[in-house]
């Protein structure tokens, strides 16, 4: 038999997950978490699903829209997000300022994604991100949230440690939630190690420490350890990490 749940049931889930940021988010900061909670065919259901179309800065535009044209333009990803029914949409300023009429008139929550990476910077050892917008512009373009990504693992991980925690500074003052994308790369990471269940897991709590409401991580698909000192004290020899949902 299906399990369904009652409307009482969810009004109460969301309850729930809300009480979970009292202390962390000011007011105005609570009634965008609400909101993107309950936006979109999903909404309200204490499940989250965030469309980010950031890959013309990341991947370059070619190797990103190419195989759908269409996506080159903002309008048409905004239109993709609605369609979609996903609970809020995620881009750069630009993309943003573009798509502005079709957020409006469907009201679909946006996040600023404040810093990229590009291809072109000849940084695969150490990467870095470069900063192209701030809190004012999301403020701006009625934003409920910004995003900022940090590379813990690369030699450049402190100074865009110390710029999240600025901005998560700033959107509490301007009360903009904050999605912290938080992937370990670079050569403080062994290669091959970026997933495996310490460094995710570590990732996850810089981001929670630094003030973040919503994380993004990557999936711990890898077993065993990313750094060798916890390997030598076998940190998880007391739970299963065979499968990906023990890891998880």
């Amino acid at each position: 038999m299906p399990q369904f749940i009652s409307k009482k049931q969810y009004q109460d889930q969301m309850t729930e997950i809300l009480s979970w940021y009292q202390g962390v988010c000011t007011p105005a900061q609570l009634k965008n978490l609400s909101r993107v909670l309950n936006y979109g065919r999903i909404g309200g259901s204490g499940k989250m699903v965030i469309l980010p179309i950031d890959q013309l800065i990341e991947h370059g535009p070619g190797r990103s829209f190419e195989p759908n044209p269409d996506m080159y333009d903002p309008v048409h990803q905004a239109q993709l997000a609605v369609d979609g029914g996903v609970n809020a949409y995620a881009a750069p300023l630009g993309s943003l300022e573009r798509a502005h009429e079709v957020v409006v008139r469907h009201n679909l929550p946006t996040i600023l994604k404040v810093n990229s990476h590009h291809l072109m910077i000849p940084d695969d050892e150490n990467p870095k991100l470069s900063i192209h917008s701030w809190v004012d512009d999301a403020v701006r373009l009625g934003c409920e949230g910004v995003g900022f990504t940090i590379y813990p693992g690369s030699a450049w991980s402190n100074e865009m440690e110390e710029q999240a925690r600025e901005l998560v500074a700033d959107a509490r003052r301007a009360g903009l939630i904050v999605v912290l994308w938080v992937y370990p790369r670079g050569e403080g990471i062994v290669e091959g190690k970026e997933t495996t269940t310490d460094i995710i897991s570590y990732g996850a709590t810089l981001g929670a420490n630094l003030g973040a409401h919503i994380i993004k991580v990557k999936l711990p698909v890898t077993n065993g350890y990313g750094l060798s000192s916890n390997e030598k004290l076998d940190i998880y020899k007391n739970v299963s990490t065979e499968t990906l949902a023990d890891r998880v």
